[in-house]
């Protein structure tokens, strides 16, 4: 009688899991452009997920659980075709998830499909995918971002002149402030 590989004892020895009908998931990408994808531009997007979290909401126990999943996790990707057919698969960084298609819902889809497929089967029930031009917006709908600065520190700026942040001191970034004092140089 033959014996059982090691890979398949492990998958013998492993928990089960059962998925909980009752919650709901929305995945956050932000993307790392400034401008929409432009339509005409068919399937040559460049946009790439930079940063993706997943928010788990638990109505019955009043709860939201948020996971934080890193852009250069490896994963498999569905490589969507010039049509938008299935084109394979490949393992990827999970922020390339979202090049194939043409930036829209498609590119969104394919993004949650492989953050479902990493999760093994976790569902995504919902997406929201914002710009980077929409950073400055969510950020002075919430009153601006808080930072408190451990050590003094001078930051060369593309945009905009030297700035030099303060040890001890709070500072509250609104609106574009928020992107060009931390936009690397």
């Amino acid at each position: 009688m033959p014996q059982p590989s090691v890979s398949e004892t492990a998958l013998e020895t492993e928990p089960k899991y059962v998925f909980r009908d009752d919650l709901q998931t929305i995945l956050f990408m932000g993307l790392d452009k400034f401008e929409a994808p432009v339509e005409e531009m068919g399937y040559l997007n460049n946009q790439q997920c930079d940063f993706l979290l997943l928010f788990v909401l638990d109505e019955k126990n009043q709860t939201v659980d948020v996971l934080h999943l890193n852009r250069d996790t490896m994963t498999e990707i569905r490589r969507l075709g010039v049509g938008g057919g299935n084109a394979g698969k490949f393992i990827g960084q999970l922020a390339l998830s979202h090049t194939y298609g043409s930036g829209g819902s498609d590119s969104c889809l394919n993004a949650t499909r492989a953050v479902s497929t990493f999760l093994k089967g976790v569902r995504v029930d919902h997406y929201v995918a914002m710009t980077m031009a929409g950073v400055a917006k969510l950020n002075d709908l919430v009153g601006g971002v808080d930072v408190e600065i451990p050590v003094d520190m001078t930051l060369p700026l593309k945009r905009a002149p030297e700035f030099i942040w303060r040890a001890s001191r709070l500072y509250c970034l609104s609106d574009t402030e928020l992107l060009w004092k931390t936009a690397p140089t």
